[in-house]
This record gives C-alpha cells, sequence and structure tokens, in this order.
C-alpha cells in the first residue's frame, strides 16, 4: 500500500496510506489547493468526497477546520480512511458516509475517479455546501470545465493531468 504525506498543520509530515483504488491528489497540488482557498480552512466543516485515503479531510483537519466528513462508496477506502484518522487522534473529529448525509458543508472536496467523473453525484453534493460554500474539483485536464446552477467559478489551475477549479456558492 503507498502513502502520502500530510502538507502542513499541526500533523504536518504524518504518512497516511492509500487504499490500491484511490488516486490521491499529489502533495504539490494540495498544497496550491489549500494555498488557495486560503484562511477558508479555518474552522470550517469540511466534505471529503471519493475521498479514497480521506487526505484532503485529513488536511483540513491538520490546517484548522473544526470537522471532516468522508464519502467513498470503497470498503477498502472505509477502512483506510478510519486508520489514518486513529493514527492522527482525529477519529471523533470525523464522521465516514456512504449514503445521506446529515450535515452542511463550508468546503466540499470532491476528487472523483477521472476515468468517471460523476459530474451528477458531484451536483447532488452542491445541496449540501453551505451559503458562500466552496467547492473544490480536481478533474483530468482533458475535461471541459463543468458548471454547476448556483455557482460562481473563482478559480481554475492545472498540474500535470489534474485541473482543480474552486467554485463559490451565491
Amino acid at each position: 500500500m503507498s502513502t502520502v504525506r500530510i502538507t502542513s498543520g499541526i500533523y504536518k509530515n504524518a504518512k497516511l496510506q492509500v487504499p490500491p483504488s484511490a488516486h490521491p491528489m499529489g502533495e504539490r497540488e494540495r498544497t496550491a489547493t489549500f494555498n488557495s482557498i486560503g484562511d477558508a480552512i479555518k474552522n470550517a466543516t469540511v466534505l471529503d468526497a471519493f475521498a479514497g485515503s480521506g487526505s484532503l479531510g485529513l488536511e483540513s483537519l491538520s490546517r484548522g477546520a473544526t470537522s471532516a466528513d468522508f464519502l467513498d462508496n470503497d470498503r477498502e477506502a472505509k477502512r483506510v480512511i478510519a486508520e489514518n484518522a486513529k493514527r492522527l487522534g482525529v477519529w471523533e473529529e470525523t464522521a465516514y458516509f456512504a449514503g445521506n448525509l446529515p450535515n452542511q458543508y463550508d468546503i466540499i472536496f470532491a476528487d472523483p475517479p477521472y476515468d468517471n467523473p460523476q459530474l451528477q453525484v458531484v451536483e447532488k453534493l452542491l445541496n449540501f455546501l453551505c451559503p458562500s460554500g466552496l467547492l473544490v474539483l480536481s478533474l483530468s485536464r482533458t475535461l471541459p470545465t463543468p458548471t454547476f446552477p448556483g455557482l460562481t467559478q473563482l478559480s481554475d489551475k492545472t498540474y500535470a493531468r489534474a485541473r482543480i477549479l474552486i467554485y463559490q456558492k451565491d
């Protein structure tokens, strides 16, 4: 099993396990993404959708988010996310969901598989985004820029194979 590390915050350099089915956002992209959203992460409620290893949600907690929930339909991802959260001692600040979400979120990270971006699922997740909340979407750089009703695109950056798009709810 491969690993990634948390790039900043109180858990900086902590290694996270990555399930074989996941394609975690690279450290360079993750660092740039968190730099782009800046202080919005402080005291935020976060959803890490298509979570894989949980690296985006756990990085959020490291950088000052108050909670991180995880959404992924892969059983191995659920196990790995739980192990990663327990290893960091943040199990109490996290929850894992395979279906209905109970909360509204300040920030939703969506990093779907590049070969199946599932934009219809991403659009459904927007029902759980707070007013003025942020959607951070990672897609293959070859895909056209998606638009979502009620969201304004703030940023579009390309890194190797990935495009990181940031939207804000109107």
